[in-house]
């Protein structure tokens, strides 16, 4: 079993939305890794669907990318979310 099967959303896993978000922002697996206080091990076995981290090192990474907690685990981008 998933995550995604157990928390339904967009379709896309944890780790694509941390690529897209990572990749949007121009920053690399390093730079994110320094910035949640992470290995870029961890970024780049999150992004390839190797693994999920503890919840606070999700809510790390989704801060350092800026991007809504809520949305690394379910749901699509709100749609105010292109304009910040």
């Amino acid at each position: 079993m998933q995550f995604n099967d157990l928390f339904p959303g967009d379709g896309m896993t944890v780790g694509e939305k941390v690529r897209k978000y990572r990749t949007k922002r121009k920053m690399t697996q390093e730079r994110l890794a320094e910035m949640a206080g992470v290995s870029r091990k961890t970024i780049s076995r999150l992004e390839n669907k190797n693994m999920l981290p503890d919840v606070d090192v999700m809510i790390r990474i989704a801060s350092a990318i800026s991007m809504p907690p809520s949305l690394m685990l379910k749901g699509s981008e709100p749609s105010w979310y292109g304009n910040v």
